[in-house]
């Protein structure tokens, strides 16, 4: 006599999760999963004698991606001695962002200085004060959330003292022999 089914589910955890369905039950819904998570499901049929074959595994991904970076006009406000980062130009690929991390450097530094490595996305802005005028410099950000995490670099340069821009010269030298 046929009793009724073992529904098994795992992540990326090595564990198999399983739930115990009766022989009614022609359904089941999964609360609980991860966004932009993949999932693993297979089914066995029980009764008084033990457990049939097992069904195959079947793969699936709940909705959602990783995070999606800005670019660099909508994410920084630049003045001559610091920047505000808005956080909500970041797109959220679905899933909810957890939290990011801020590093930047002046760009021809080989380390990064850490502002945070837990900004909350509800602060919405990040300034980053004590910067040089009219200098270079590297942000690093990296967005996180349930679906993985995204890592941007942006370049950027402070206003001049009287709020102008930095211009890039490029020269070029001719060697004659």
């Amino acid at each position: 006599m046929f009793e009724g089914y073992i529904l098994f589910q795992k992540s990326e955890a090595p564990e198999w999760e399983e739930v115990q369905l009766s022989e009614e039950r022609n359904s089941y819904v999964f609360y609980g999963l991860q966004c932009g998570m993949r999932y693993q499901f297979y089914l066995v049929a029980f009764n008084v004698a033990g457990r049939g074959q097992p069904s195959d595994v079947i793969s699936a991904r709940t909705e959602g991606t990783v995070p999606i970076a800005p670019v660099r006009e909508s994410l920084l406000t630049i003045n001559s001695t610091f920047i505000i980062i808005h956080l909500i130009s970041w797109k959220s690929g679905g899933c909810a962002i957890n939290f990011f991390a801020v590093q930047y450097k002046p760009l021809n530094q080989p380390e990064w200085i850490l502002l945070s490595s837990n900004v909350l996305p509800e602060q919405r802005t990040v300034t980053v004060t004590d910067l040089t005028p009219a200098s270079h410099y590297m942000l690093l950000m990296t967005a996180h959330n349930d679906a993985g995490t995204t890592e941007a670099e942006y370049q950027f340069s402070t206003l001049t003292l009287w709020g102008g821009t930095l211009h890039f010269l490029i020269t070029f030298h001719s060697l004659y022999i």
